[in-house]
């Protein structure tokens, strides 16, 4: 009995700073109160630190990515993930989203034939892009590739891209506003944003975005998507929050 009655005293046991008597699952349920403003901000800090410096979440506002990218004007749009600190290692490469044409140094020209590349060393020669599609006469967007041909519409004037810039076109060439539109035509590397690596959402169209063949691993994301709220970041942040505040000292 005395056994009995000291084991269950000692369970009783006061903590430094404690009331005597106080169960543990009290105590437990007090410090989680306690931590929570602080897990809070660990939270914010972090989330804030992954957007600025390594992932942005970025939604797609338009079709001009069809049907790559799934987007358009107040409709439920894909949400791809950015790697930020892609552009500290590595320059942009063609074939990378919103789609890179034409690289530093390089001439483009738009026809009505397709698109040609004169490198800064190299020959011209007209860029073969699986990637775009056409409306078919039901209205779906049909990809195209060496069996459908899609004519790029008006043949516009060879453009010299200059240093540190790139001639960007979307896949959905009759609904996009890219270079062939712009003044100047080009995107600096200054605005890109960095390399648009998964979708994220909606959940049936989860998965990696893909590149052509010719394309390096990635892809660049020129700031045409918009970003997303930081709720996703913020929940990862708040349990890496929480496994910092835990770990013994």
């Amino acid at each position: 009995m005395s056994g009995a009655a000291g084991t269950e005293t000692g369970l009783q046991s006061s903590w430094p700073g404690e009331p005597a008597g106080k169960p543990p699952e009290k105590r437990s349920k007090l410090a989680i109160f306690r931590e929570l403003p602080v897990l809070i901000v660990i939270a914010f800090v972090l989330a804030l630190l992954m957007k600025t410096f390594l992932v942005q979440a970025f939604y797609i506002p338009s079709e001009s990515m069809e049907p790559t990218l799934h987007g358009c004007t107040g409709c439920n749009g894909d949400r791809v993930l950015v790697n930020k600190l892609a552009w500290r290692l590595r320059a942009p490469a063609r074939g990378e989203i919103k789609r890179i044409i034409g690289l530093p140094g390089e001439t483009v020209q738009v026809t009505d034939k397709g698109v040609y590349i004169t490198p800064v060393h190299g020959k011209r020669f007209k860029l073969f892009e699986p990637y775009i599609a056409r409306p078919s006469n039901n209205g779906t967007l049909v990809p195209c590739g060496r069996s459908r041909s899609c004519p790029e519409g008006k043949t516009q004037a060879p453009i010299k891209v200059p240093p540190d810039s790139y001639f960007v076109m979307g896949d959905n060439r009759e609904n996009s506003a890219d270079s062939r539109f712009r003044n100047p035509p080009w995107i600096k590397r200054s605005d890109l944003v960095g390399k648009a690596f998964v979708k994220i959402w909606p959940i049936g169209r989860i998965g990696i975005v893909h590149l052509p063949a010719y394309a390096a691993k990635g892809a660049a994301a020129p700031g045409a998507s918009q970003p997303a709220p930081v709720l996703p970041i913020g929940a990862v942040a708040l349990g890496l929050g929480a496994i910092i505040r835990r770990q013994p000292s």
